[in-house]
């Protein structure tokens, strides 16, 4: 990625960095500041990013400073899944969208590949950004604390 941002493959010691990117994605999506404790995120993301055979995490990075600012994770399923890639999280901090970085991280994290998802019934501007990239509401519906979510799947 050309200009001031940079995608990398995360690393372990960027887990508390991406907690709070995190943390704050959901806070803001889900328009609440319970969304949980930031020191349980650090350790979710620990796990996460020590486990070579687990998800594969991506993150945006300021060039100039390292600053992370956005994270794509995705997962392998395994056979009998709807598909056999989930994208697990996309965010992207609000000063850094409509620069190209989104894009860039579902494109590593997933590729042109066969996928499914789960976004907010309320999030317009993620179901236009997942519709672009051939994503589309297959029916199904679950109830999350942040409010019902839809399935996405291409």
């Amino acid at each position: 990625m050309a200009g001031p941002l940079h995608v990398r493959p995360a690393r372990p010691d960027d887990a508390d960095a991406l907690a709070d990117l995190e943390t704050r994605a959901r806070r803001e999506a889900e328009g609440s500041e319970e969304v949980g404790a930031p020191q349980d995120a650090v350790q979710r993301w620990r796990d996460r990013l020590s486990d070579p055979g687990g998800s594969m995490t991506w993150v945006g990075v300021v060039r100039a400073t390292g600053e992370p600012v956005g994270i794509a994770t995705a997962e392998a399923t395994g056979p009998g899944d709807l598909r056999p890639l989930r994208l697990l999280s996309l965010h992207v901090e609000p000063q850094w969208r409509g620069q190209g970085l989104g894009q860039v991280l579902l494109d590593h994290a997933v590729g042109d590949a066969p996928c499914y998802l789960w976004v907010g019934q309320d999030d317009a501007r993620a179901q236009r950004f997942y519709g672009r990239n051939g994503f589309a509401p297959d029916g199904a519906r679950r109830e999350e604390r942040a409010g019902p979510e839809l399935r996405l799947v291409r």
